[in-house]
């Protein structure tokens, strides 16, 4: 069985033609010399064969219903398929869910703006942070942190202290990483073994990590852009993807 043309249509609608990770548009305008490029593909959260990216047994019906599948750029698809660790099946369907109603919030802001009105820029969404070595490579070379923890009233004074106590680590490992990069492969796999103890310290307070490294204007002409880690830690019964 395929995906139904059904399906599809209903895939891309509520995507609104964008990738769900990088909200780039999916379909290139037509130009004099060329026609229009669909640059977009439906990709599998399980996929349907044996061995295939986070592999488990479905039936027919379920591998190629809309719940299964994320609208996706070509790059972020290959990403995601061959980096199944970074993007487990939970964080692509929280991914996914958090894309889609976001898309259709939009669309109905959209309707009941003024004409003429711009549109808010679309957020850049936070993956979840699982171990030492995604934690690393977000904040490795960085030279600005934006950091969220909890709220006083948010957990017991000892988690909020906690979380406190690990984002500030983070900062420093990041404020350093030139230092242990210099040292040699093993220091850098220390590193990221402190900061995987680290994690699971976090995770068993019932919390979860959030995190991406991303360029952006530095706000000084001479600089230009800058590398700037965000990370951000959240009650686990939260349950979504953040978004900055």
């Amino acid at each position: 069985m395929a995906i139904t043309d059904r399906t599809r249509r209903l895939l891309w609608g509520r995507s609104a033609a964008r990738c769900a990770l990088c909200r780039r548009h999916l379909v290139e305008d037509e130009t004099d010399v060329s026609e229009a490029s669909v640059v977009g593909e439906e990709a599998h959260i399980i996929a349907r064969s044996p061995g295939g990216p986070r592999y488990v047994p479905l039936t027919a019906d379920q591998v190629d219903h809309i719940s299964n599948l994320v609208l996706l750029c070509r790059i972020h698809h290959k990403q995601v398929d061959d980096q199944v660790q970074k993007f487990p099946v939970e964080d692509l369907r929280l991914i996914k869910g958090q894309h889609e109603s976001k898309m259709r919030s939009r669309t109905e802001d959209e309707t009941a703006d003024d004409a003429g009105a711009e549109p808010d820029p679309a957020p850049t969404i936070l993956l979840v942070v699982h171990t030492g070595d995604q934690l690393w490579d977000i904040v490795t070379d960085a030279m600005a942190y934006r950091v969220a923890g909890l709220e006083d009233g948010q957990a017991p004074e000892q988690v909020v202290d906690a979380v406190d106590s690990f984002l500030q680590t983070v900062v420093d490992w990041g404020e350093i990483s030139g230092d242990v990069k210099a040292k040699g492969l093993g220091s850098v796999r220390d590193a990221k073994r402190s900061m995987h103890a680290q994690l699971t310290e976090i995770f068993e307070l019932d919390l979860r990590v959030f995190g991406i490294a991303q360029s952006e204007p530095s706000g000084h002409p001479a600089v230009g852009e800058w590398l700037v880690a965000t990370i951000a830690v959240t009650l686990a019964s939260e349950n979504s993807i953040l978004a900055v």
